[in-house]
């Protein structure tokens, strides 16, 4: 597994590209990781970040995505919810099994990733499935390398989907760090969000990665594996 995503790496970075390496299914103790929790957890994800980042330290055209959308506090926009997101906590989920585990807040595994050596650019996603960036500055965790920015998800379907939520919730984290909008789609087969929020990160300087690369969904930007576009 390790050797084939060096394979991945290697192809998009000698295609003149800069991959993003994510950590998007999670699990505590002894569960298969087949779903997302709220947040990594203590068990393994420090350990994921750890290998990752030894492996990668000295190729600095790889980003870490910390997590793939943190939902914490029961998908709550709650100072806890914020608190737990840098710092951790003891956080309950409906997946993979159920149950309460120990979160790991972004503070520490950022600190685990700078403690290998590693300063490779880092992006960490907000909460509310990272759609929501209105504590990112407020519980913005700290960096020794100062090489961190901001994660952003946007869907048509998003509670922050309009342009005056992403001017009063965005616009002010992508003036104070760089963001990349990691996922950005709609799930009506049609264009109007994506073009409208692709036209509003122009305006704001921010960068985007569509979702997604596979076939037979209302967000496929692909009608086969040749590439043929879907509108």
């Amino acid at each position: 597994y390790r050797s084939f995503i060096d394979g991945v790496v290697n192809l998009i970075n000698q295609n003149g590209m800069i991959p993003i390496l994510e950590l998007h299914r999670s699990a505590p103790g002894t569960t298969r990781a087949i779903d997302q929790d709220p947040m990594p957890n203590r068990d393994h994800s420090i350990q994921f970040w750890q290998e990752v980042a030894d492996r990668y330290k000295n190729n600095t055209s790889v980003i870490f995505e910390l997590y793939n959308e943190p939902y914490p506090d029961n998908n709550s926009d709650s100072d806890r919810g914020w608190a737990c997101w840098r710092d951790g906590c003891t956080e309950f989920s409906d997946r993979n099994g159920g149950g309460n585990f120990q979160a790991v807040g972004m503070q520490e595994l950022i600190n685990t990733i700078r403690g290998t050596g590693a300063t490779n650019f880092i992006l960490r996603g907000g909460t509310g499935y990272a759609n929501n960036m209105n504590g990112w500055l407020r519980y913005k965790p700290t960096d020794p390398q100062n090489n961190i920015g901001a994660a952003w998800h946007i869907y048509n379907f998003n509670g922050c989907a309009n342009v005056g939520c992403w001017n009063t919730n965005a616009a002010p984290v992508i003036a104070t760090v760089p963001m990349v909008a990691t996922e950005i789609a709609e799930d009506d087969g049609g264009t109007w969000h994506v073009n409208n929020i692709i036209t509003w990160l122009d305006a704001h300087g921010a960068g985007y990665t569509p979702w997604v690369w596979v076939t037979g969904w209302g967000m496929s930007l692909n009608s086969d594996y040749s590439g043929t576009p879907t509108n």
